[in-house]
């Protein structure tokens, strides 16, 4: 500014004129015309005084959205790794109890002493990997159950695949929540208990509109602010053993978070020619896809996300169910396959229920600890007669009348050491 020579037909601006952030009072400027070169440097200083505030202002709202997410993760890892660490700091006090108790006890030799320290060290190291796999994939198991079935179906998975859990990771669902026998050995071990009594109302009367709003009473739960550091959510009917470590193998591979994958066993099914479900999607009534039953499926977090309109609650998902036309399992495989884009079904042979063509008994030994699921029950299959569909385990822990599901007998097929084997 101060090498703009004064000349002729010079004014006087007597009004305050902005100058790269400071005020000039009675500046001299040339009424005709500026040098290129000066009116450049004017629009550079001008254009740095505006820009330099708005990148200053810019870059620091993006350092705080960064700080904000980072703080947001870091406190749900943590809620994660408390909930673990109490798991596994409960289970190891167990262990060390189980081994004073082992110690003090007397009549044993000393190597019966130390067969039953190593086990024990043996269950807490299998349970403390257990816990870290679930930590990898992050899978919450929610199992649906009846009144009718406390007593005689709940025991058996508390005994077993679910005590090789994260109680945290675990929800049941029945719609007699008042049962104080299943309530207090559900607050032993630290496993909440979700009521489905709403599902019995009068106006549900039929029976596919019950499991339509039970499992909207899941999936509801899936996509709440409670299960958000889920990247899993897995469906397991109260008739069903997991075998944890497989499954957690079977998911490692795919990213829940950013894939919409459906998990689970195929089995073929029809769309209903009453569906008005899938008219905007222009799909055939005829269409055929294949989905597994009910009694166990996994959905990614993604594909939940996205199938929320559907089945995101009781009623959406009981609606979901009147314009489908069929039950909650086949219409849940429906909906993923024609109405969600890129979703991707997987579907496992090592998935096993009784209602499948597959005899159980007709599993050979050798490939039974690769399995995911086993069930029970009177065979729907051929060639069944009528006995009960259950695994064959040769030189199992427990005989048929002990163990008539063979729950226990595979348990301790694939977890030797456990407590409830000896």
């Amino acid at each position: 500014v101060s090498n703009f020579r004064e000349g002729e037909n010079e004014t006087t601006a007597q009004s305050v004129i902005l100058l790269s952030g400071r005020p000039v009072s009675n500046f001299h400027i040339r009424s005709r015309t500026l040098s290129c070169k000066t009116s450049r440097r004017i629009m550079w200083r001008l254009m740095k005084s505006t820009v330099r505030p708005v990148f200053i202002v810019t870059t620091f709202v993006f350092v705080v959205l960064v700080l904000a997410i980072s703080v947001t993760l870091s406190h749900d890892e943590r809620l994660r790794r408390k909930s673990e660490g109490t798991f596994v700091s409960r289970e190891l006090n167990s262990v060390i109890s189980q081994l004073k108790n082992a110690n003090k006890s007397g009549g044993e030799t000393q190597n019966d002493k130390g067969e039953m320290s190593l086990k024990l060290f043996q269950q807490a190291s299998d349970m403390i990997a257990s816990s870290s796999e679930n930590a990898k994939v992050g899978v919450l198991f929610t199992i649906r159950t009846l009144g009718k079935y406390h007593k005689e179906r709940m025991p058996i998975l508390l005994d077993t695949w679910v005590k090789k859990t994260n109680p945290s990771q675990v929800r049941v669902f029945t719609e007699n929540p008042n049962d104080k026998g299943l309530a207090e050995s559900l607050r032993a071990r630290g496993i909440k208990m979700y009521s489905t009594a709403h599902c019995q109302a009068p106006y549900v009367r039929r029976l596919e509109a019950q499991l339509c709003c039970k499992s909207g009473a899941e999936h509801k739960l899936y996509t709440s602010e409670e299960t958000k550091h889920f990247r899993w959510f897995c469906h397991v009917d109260d008739d069903m053993y997991i075998n944890t470590k497989m499954l957690y193998k079977e998911l490692s591979p795919y990213a829940p978070l950013s894939q919409k994958i459906y998990y689970g066993r195929k089995a073929g099914q029809h769309l209903p020619k009453t569906s008005t479900l899938f008219e905007e999607g222009n799909v055939a009534l005829n269409s055929t896809f294949k989905l597994m039953y009910g009694g166990f499926y996994c959905l990614s977090r993604k594909l939940v996300e996205e199938t929320k309109p559907y089945f995101g609650g009781s009623l959406a998902y009981m609606r979901t169910c009147k314009d489908g036309g069929h039950h909650d399992d086949t219409l849940l495989g429906a909906v993923i396959t024609f109405l969600v884009r890129n979703a991707k079904m997987v579907f496992s042979s090592r998935v096993h229920h009784h209602v499948y063509r597959d005899p159980l008994n007709a599993i050979p030994l050798a490939e039974l600890k690769y399995l995911v699921t086993i069930s029970y029950g009177h065979g729907r299959a051929r060639n069944f007669q009528g006995a009960p569909n259950v695994v064959n385990i040769t030189n199992a822990r427990f005989d048929i009348k002990e163990d008539p599901t063979r729950f226990k007998s595979f348990h301790c097929f694939l977890n030797p050491e456990d407590a409830v084997c000896h």
